[in-house]
């Protein structure tokens, strides 16, 4: 079901239960975000969603909304994402976790520690600045 085109599994988790894992190729729109609905109604109503959140509250309200605006194919996937991980069926993460975050002024060199897939590690950066609670580097050193 969800390898057709047609689908489009929508996670509607925060972005930071997304990052820790989602279904493969699946989308993420917060319905706890006040733009939720003003994003929602940017989709294209003709295709098939498939909506799951961590066990199904959020993703039944998130259909509700949708078929407020008059989205006619959402279904709401029983169990949500606990389900899918539980089934043992795939799961992707993203690119990276930080275990521990810093505050610095621009220009300063924080210490981070920070695993990527594969094992690689990094400990220092250099701060270019501090934007919507994302860094943005100048220079990362890793190993």
């Amino acid at each position: 079901m969800a390898d057709d085109k047609q689908n489009v599994i929508l996670d509607v988790r925060t972005p930071e239960e997304f990052q820790a894992g989602h279904i493969p190729g699946a989308v993420n729109l917060d319905v706890n975000a006040s733009d939720f609905q003003t994003k929602a109604a940017l989709l294209d109503r003709i295709k098939i969603y498939l909506v799951q959140c961590a066990s199904g509250v959020h993703s039944a309200r998130a259909c509700d909304k949708l078929n407020q605006l008059d989205f006619p194919n959402r279904y709401n996937l029983p169990g949500g994402f606990r389900a899918w991980a539980k089934a043992g069926k795939p799961v992707e993460k993203q690119t990276f976790f930080a275990n521990t975050l810093f505050s610095a002024g621009a220009g300063r060199i924080g210490r981070l520690s920070v695993l990527w897939p594969g094992g690689k590690r990094f400990e220092t950066c250099t701060v270019n600045r501090l934007e919507q609670k994302r860094l943005k580097l100048d220079r990362l050193d890793y190993w």
